[in-house]
């Protein structure tokens, strides 16, 4: 698209105590950024008028040892990507995809080489009616404790998930919960 805008990250280590909103369409270089949200804080979301965006680079989102609650990447916009061996440590979720209607669409995404580990409740959550056709590939999930699902897929229609490495939960490796899905 020609309105992307491209904006690259100083590296560094950045505390962050509110959630970094993306809300136009951006290509952002987050190499060598790490991320070290508050208790309860999302690192990153993307939402409407964020359609199309790109997050490269192999950010490091790391959550409070504390048992967390917030989302390490949150996607509520549409083919949104995420490349580049994203890793996030010890959120509530590790990626959240969110879009429960037409009007906040969130089909099409695609995440690739992303390392989640140790979440503390969900690795990939995917939920809304409007969470279709994405892409998951070569991710690896490594759970806790308390980690119930590696993924959990509540979408409507289904989305591809390839080249899947998932370990130690407390429910399920993946859950689907619609009939639609997969088959």
């Amino acid at each position: 698209l020609s309105g992307r805008v491209v904006l690259d990250i100083e590296p560094g280590d950045y505390e962050v105590t509110s959630t970094l909103v993306v809300n136009k369409c951006v290509d952002l270089n987050l190499r060598g950024v790490s991320l070290f949200p508050a208790a309860g804080v999302d690192a990153i979301r993307v939402v409407q008028g964020g359609d199309f965006s790109i997050l490269r680079g192999g950010v490091f989102i790391v959550g409070p040892s504390a048992a967390h609650t917030g989302i390490g990447i949150d996607i509520q916009a549409h083919h949104v990507s995420v490349i580049d061996d994203p890793f996030v440590r010890e959120m509530g979720t590790g990626i959240r995809v969110y879009g429960p209607s037409a009007a906040q669409n969130s089909n099409a995404v695609r995440v690739e080489g992303a390392v989640i580990f140790k979440p503390h409740h969900v690795g990939i959550y995917l939920n809304g009616g409007e969470v279709n056709a994405g892409n998951f590939d070569a991710i690896e999930i490594v759970g806790s404790p308390t980690t119930e699902y590696g993924v959990l897929d509540e979408s409507f229609l289904g989305n591809l998930m390839r080249g899947m490495h998932i370990s130690t939960t407390t429910k399920e490796a993946v859950k689907i919960t619609k009939t639609a899905n997969y088959g």
